[in-house]
């Protein structure tokens, strides 16, 4: 086969490739044909750390050429879209924790971005029953004796300053002169990013309402952008799955709802939303341009051509409402295929399904809300069922639903 692949494969992580931080049987040896065949391929998650590369990697026996850091499309990563409109505006994150924040907010080049956890510890009384703990002591702090900060009336073993600066907020005279520091950076601040699951919902939660509430009695606008919608995770827990960034959004709506009495609106860039599938297309384009062709040769290098997308790119995850619903949505050239390894799981019996049958050897089950294209046991079956097709072995029963 001479002509470069005109389709792409996108793998989920978790409940695809991953569970917990241990691959998935058949993973490695669905990434090893997809590799062998010089098929282009990325990983679109809505994870926001981009320490899960590093564990696809080591568990799929993968080096960074195979999978380099730009093959890997995160939740956040179409924020980079509107970032630049808040470059050097006053913004507030939070996320998993200080590290990651600190890592997503220099990729999205904010330049006065407020951590939620550097806030909070620099103005404990914004969150008065906040109990942090060693973890967070001094980084110069040798001491093995647990002991907490940011309580009031109980003094901390070492003084805590937050890890970044806080911006300084110029004075204004709309702003009543005996105002708390905390609340004139609560002022100022100008719109909202939540990176990934907050490490203390309780802290996030109180100094978003506190940003979002006292915008609303100013008749100001404050967005909020969220990076992961998924409500819960596939975990190692067998059928347990855990709360993640979606959960903590309803938290936040429920509580701007109760006070305010108005909704609030979410921006969300992760699966489902299309924005992920349009911000994954152009990384796909660049990837088949810096691909080399198979036919050419070393000593004949070729000028590249232009950046195209896959005619057809697939979209492999174990979230009907993720993966499945965002792929529908996003369009052609967007397809999908579900396995039963992580979220989803196929019922006790196919005769109550009313969805028409997809491909694959669970195509009987493809569920009613959400239907994919191609439905599978596992991520290894689906690569072998999209090469299959794809290379010619055989076609599509019902390509034009497709």
């Amino acid at each position: 086969r001479l002509m470069k692949p005109d389709f792409a494969i996108a793998f989920d992580i978790d409940g695809v490739l991953l569970l917990g931080e241990h691959a998935i049987k058949g993973a490695r040896e669905a990434v090893r044909l997809v590799t062998r065949e010089k098929i282009p391929f990325i990983i679109i998650s809505n994870a926001s750390s981009r320490g899960r590369l590093r564990i696809v990697r080591r568990e799929l026996g993968l080096s960074e050429e195979e999978l380099p850091q730009e093959h890997m499309v995160l939740s956040y990563s179409p924020m980079k879209l509107v970032a630049p409109l808040y470059r050097d505006r006053i913004v507030l994150i939070s996320g998993l924790n200080r590290d990651v924040n600190r890592e997503i907010r220099d990729d999205l080049g904010f330049q006065r971005a407020i951590d939620v956890a550097d806030l909070c510890l620099a103005h404990p009384q914004l969150t008065p029953v906040s109990r942090r703990t060693w973890d967070e002591r001094c980084p110069r702090c040798t001491c093995d004796t647990p002991h907490s900060v940011g309580i009031p009336g109980v003094p901390s073993a070492h003084p805590i300053s937050p890890t970044t600066p806080l911006p300084t907020v110029d004075d204004d005279a709309a702003l009543p002169p005996a105002m708390h520091p905390a609340m004139k950076l609560i002022e100022a601040i100008e719109a909202i990013f939540i990176l990934s699951e907050p490490a203390n919902w309780y802290e996030s939660l109180q100094t978003m309402t506190d940003v979002l509430v006292h915008a609303h009695r100013a008749g100001r606008h404050v967005p909020v952008w969220s990076a992961n919608p998924d409500f819960a995770f596939a975990s190692e827990l067998p059928g347990e799955p855990r709360f993640t960034v979606g959960a903590f959004v309803v938290c936040l709506k429920a509580l701007y709802r109760h006070i305010t009495g108005d909704e609030l609106e979410v921006r969300e860039t992760g699966k489902p939303s299309p924005l992920i599938f349009q911000y994954a297309q152009t990384v796909l384009a660049t990837h088949r341009t810096l691909s080399p062709s198979p036919e050419a040769s070393p000593s004949d290098p070729q000028s590249p051509p232009p950046a195209t997308p896959p005619i057809r790119c697939y979209m492999i995850g174990d979230s009907p409402v993720a993966d499945i619903a965002g792929a529908r949505a996003a369009g052609r050239p967007w397809y999908s295929a579900l396995v039963a390894t992580g979220m989803w799981k196929p019922p006790s019996s196919a005769k109550d399904q009313t969805a028409p049958p997809a491909q694959g050897s669970l195509g009987a089950f493809n569920p009613v809300e959400n239907p994919a294209d191609i439905v599978c046991q596992d991520v290894y079956e689906a690569c072998d069922w999209i090469l299959k097709h794809e290379l010619g072995a055989h076609e599509l029963r019902n390509e034009a639903a497709l």
